[in-house]
């Protein structure tokens, strides 16, 4: 086995290993659903940290680092603090209130984005444009898909819905790992991703489909299979742009990974993308079948 793949693998089985006891956990008990929400929330502060420090490598742009840092991590901290306060997790009354609350808190972080955005302009207008894009991209990423995943993780069957996403998330990004390595010859988004490939890809929706397909049992709600299967492409599309929209801001700073303290994975934005990206879509479907 090579060393990097070896690495991939052995950093991979920590993660699993260690999210699997807090579903556990939250399985069981109150106190593990609690710290379940606090993992989700955690994900998210690591990744917005990321996030603002790709986008702000230089020393100078400490202030542009606070303010994406914030927009990014403040729709998941109003989940945690809902939760943490209010709620029980039960549809519909809580739900809606943390639909509203994380819809107004991601409003009002785009709302600062502007305005940065605006104040970049008096200096030149190509900043402000860069400034835009690699904002919404990070804002959507981490700042939405954070506060969704956190909500999920705060729900009484949180811990099925979780489940759930993360097979369907983690085989679609070793199918077309794998495959892409070994069968990838075209290219898919060269300037975005150099080592994503159309096999690859292809591969990463058709595992991702069949196990979210054959595992929906897990979901809350009962669905039938054309239902499963209708979600289970939604969730693994969104997945795959996620993976997209960060290695676009990557490319976009020239940046290798969003860390370094994951062995062969890089750092925490770089494996939580995709499941960021697909939050809001599962969120929104529970909240429907609530």
């Amino acid at each position: 086995m090579e060393p990097e793949l070896k690495r991939r693998i052995t950093t991979a089985s920590f993660l699993i290993g260690g999210v699997a006891l807090f579903l556990l956990a939250a399985a069981l008990t109150e106190v593990g659903r609690f710290a379940l929400m606090a993992l989700g929330f955690a994900t998210t502060v690591v990744c917005a940290f990321e996030f603002a420090r790709i986008c702000a490598a230089d020393p100078a742009a400490k202030i542009k680092a606070v303010v994406y840092f914030v927009c990014a991590a403040l729709p998941a901290l109003g989940q945690f603090l809902f939760y943490t306060l209010e709620g029980s997790g039960e549809p519909p009354l809580e739900g809606h209130k943390s639909a509203a609350l994380l819809l107004l808190l991601f409003f009002g972080s785009g709302l600062v984005g502007l305005a940065f955005m605006v104040s970049s302009a008096k200096q030149e207008l190509a900043l402000a444009g860069e400034s835009a894009r690699e904002f919404w991209c990070g804002i959507f990423l981490v700042g939405l898909g954070g506060g969704a995943l956190t909500a999920i993780c705060a729900g009484d069957q949180g811990f099925r819905a979780m489940l759930w996403l993360l097979l369907v998330v983690c085989s679609n990004d070793s199918a077309a790992y794998f495959a892409g390595s070994k069968y990838g010859r075209t290219k898919l988004a060269p300037a975005i991703s150099p080592n994503k490939t159309v096999v690859g890809t292809l591969s990463g929706l058709l595992a991702g489909v069949l196990i979210g397909v054959l595992t929906s049992a897990l979901l809350p709600a009962r669905l039938s299979w054309e239902a499963a299967l209708m979600l289970s492409v939604a969730i693994v599309l969104a997945a795959q742009l996620g993976d997209l929209s960060k290695s676009y801001l990557k490319r976009l700073h020239g940046v290798k990974d969003s860390g370094d303290w994951l062995p062969g994975h890089g750092g925490l934005l770089d494996r939580a993308d995709a499941v960021l990206m697909a939050a809001p879509l599962l969120y929104s479907w529970l909240l429907w079948q609530g």
